[in-house]
């Protein structure tokens, strides 16, 4: 409760008194400008970019990796971080090894954690041929 008193003379009188509750709700996290391979001849390189935001709350972790379509990761990078952005090129693209993929078909997922929970951002499926 918020209250305003006021003392004089004639005693002490509440001139506002008001109810509030403290509690954060935060979005999740948003990418923005992201591309991905839909196909990669076999020893290629490729590049990824894009920015992920935290909306109002800062990314705790960031991940861009490559999957069998099973789950199991193949290549990427997790980052722990306490920023509202991060910008995949520049933090995590090197660590995205696309040229040391065997042949096959794979997933490749944007992950990120802020304020609000954990949430997978990006996920598409690729082939190396």
């Amino acid at each position: 409760t918020y209250a305003v008193y006021a003392t004089n003379s004639a005693g002490q009188a509440c001139l506002l008194s008001k109810q509030f509750s403290v509690g954060q709700k935060y979005s999740q996290p948003t990418l923005s400008g992201a591309n991905y391979p839909t196909s990669i001849r076999y020893g290629r390189c490729f590049g990824v970019y894009g920015t992920i935001y935290g909306n109002g709350s800062n990314l705790r972790s960031v991940t861009a990796a490559v999957y069998t379509t099973g789950g199991s990761w193949k290549t990427g990078k997790t980052l722990s971080v306490n920023t509202g952005s991060v910008s995949i090129a520049k933090s995590l693209d090197n660590y995205v090894l696309f040229n040391k993929l065997p042949r096959g078909t794979y997933v490749y997922k944007v992950v990120a954690t802020n304020g609000a929970g954990t949430y997978t951002l990006l996920s598409r499926q690729f082939k190396v041929y």
